[in-house]
């Protein structure tokens, strides 16, 4: 999925938890930075045009290892032993991103190093995508209002 679908789904889940949450702007951040995280590693998405990600691609094509439940609880127990305030709120965008990705025809190996995939219908950048993106736009502005009344 795209940039923009994967941050805007991203916000709408983080508008939801966030009366939950005990730290609501370390929260807010990091996890929305974790939902759109997993695609540095492909050269023409937003973020991987923006830090190089040809490196990372070298050791890891898109939608592997970056893509896997392997590398988010791998994450999230460093940052559990060194960045307590910051281990859930990755763990809850960075799951966001992986979810709505399981949804795309090109799948994720989210049991990586096993090659299987799990794939979906969507294809990244078309019309059910565009309509996804426009919901949780729409979403997303109710969540503000209510949250701020």
């Amino acid at each position: 999925m795209l940039f923009w679908t994967h941050l805007l789904v991203g916000l709408f889940g983080i508008l939801v938890y966030l009366p939950y949450s005990e730290n609501k702007v370390i929260f807010f951040v990091v996890a929305l930075a974790a939902s759109v995280l997993a695609d540095i590693d492909s050269p023409t998405s937003k973020l991987g045009r923006k830090f190089s990600s040809r490196v990372l691609f070298a050791f890891s094509k898109h939608r592997g290892f970056l893509h896997s439940l392997t590398f988010m609880f791998l994450v999230y127990l460093i940052l559990k032993f060194t960045l307590p305030i910051f281990a859930f709120p990755f763990l809850f965008g960075y799951s966001i991103h992986l979810f709505l990705d399981i949804f795309t025809v090109q799948g994720i190996k989210l049991f990586w190093p096993f090659k299987f995939r799990l794939r979906g219908f969507v294809k990244s950048g078309k019309l059910i995508e565009l309509f996804l993106m426009i919901l949780f736009l729409i979403l997303d502005c109710f969540m503000f209002v209510v949250r701020i009344i």
